[in-house]
């Protein structure tokens, strides 16, 4: 029954309709109170998730969400030989369902405990491993997450955490078998430059093509320099990278060194409050080829895609 009002929800909300908004909205906030467990059908699979949980409502909104990282995931499955993947910030599994590729290997990382539970749950039929840990660079243990409508931010406070671990160690001590993974996918509200600085090991010998939020916003919020996460990936020989909106539309294409657009780009995705941000998509240099192949399947895709929506 929950399960059949969590439809309704999605319906109801982004569909327009006035009366029945306002017919739902009583039982629909005292659900998201209460926030109890339901059954959801995302990307052809049923899947356990929070009432609140706002993903049903983005696929919804957006057709073209989330889409972006399959395709090129799919492509660079075409390019590497033996191709896994890392998964920091896995949530409820979405990623590994949207991917749906049970050939290639996903190691799941989420710190938050009850969508760690789903996680399991939901990817329990998939080539998944699943590890319950706070990713950070840092040896400190005052760190813990906030979760709210289907998604975590790390918040800093005084309390003692086992779970905080850098991502080299996770990848040198406890899953070895994912050292040479060349796809690295990194969604943490803010934390990402932090994750990235904990795999400094595994980015400079393994070199994978990393897929990751891009949100000024959090990232000043955990007093980070957004211009430094590029500074950064530079020194490690990262060249070129996709930029996407969170939408999942194709914004352009950007050389590491194309300092002048970088900072336009940090200055037109600031001061959005978390409404508006980018994903992007980065190649190191020995991955060049790998990179224009990408480029030319992604124009090409989005002129077909356009022309459609233009009929």
């Amino acid at each position: 029954m929950i399960s059949k009002l969590k439809e309704l929800q999605v319906i109801y909300e982004n569909k327009g309709c006035t009366v029945s908004r306002v017919l739902f909205k009583y039982i629909n906030s005292t659900l998201k109170k209460i926030n109890p467990m339901v059954s959801y059908k995302i990307y052809n699979h049923k899947i356990k998730m929070p009432y609140a949980h706002n993903l049903p409502n983005i696929l919804s909104s957006y057709d073209t969400y989330s889409y972006n990282l399959k395709r090129v995931f799919g492509l660079c499955y075409d390019k590497f030989n033996d191709l896994s993947m890392v998964d920091i910030g896995a949530n409820i599994g979405d990623t590994a369902l949207l991917l749906n590729n049970k050939q290639c290997e996903i190691l799941c990382i989420e710190g938050d405990e009850g969508y760690y539970n789903l996680l399991v749950e939901n990817t329990k039929d998939f080539n998944v491993t699943c590890l319950n840990y706070l990713v950070s660079d840092s040896e400190n243990r005052g760190l813990t997450i906030e979760s709210k409508l289907g998604s975590g931010s790390v918040i800093r406070n005084d309390l003692e955490t086992d779970k905080t671990i850098s991502l080299d160690d996770i990848l040198s001590n406890l899953e070895k078998k994912f050292l040479k993974s060349k796809f690295l996918k990194i969604d943490t509200d803010g934390f990402d430059f932090v994750v990235l600085r904990s795999a400094f090991n595994y980015l400079n010998d393994t070199k994978p093509v990393i897929f990751l939020e891009f949100d000024p916003y959090f990232l000043l919020k955990q007093k980070e320099n957004p211009r430094e996460l590029f500074i950064f990936l530079k020194k490690l020989n990262y060249t070129d990278m996709l930029i996407y909106d969170n939408f999942g539309y194709m914004v352009m294409s950007l050389s590491l060194n194309d300092e002048r657009q970088i900072d336009d780009l940090i200055l037109y995705f600031t001061g959005r409050g978390n409404e508006f941000y980018s994903d992007i998509c980065f190649f190191n240099e020995e991955d060049k080829d790998v990179f224009d192949f990408i480029y030319n399947q992604e124009i090409e895709f989005y002129r077909d895609y356009y022309k459609q929506q233009l009929k």
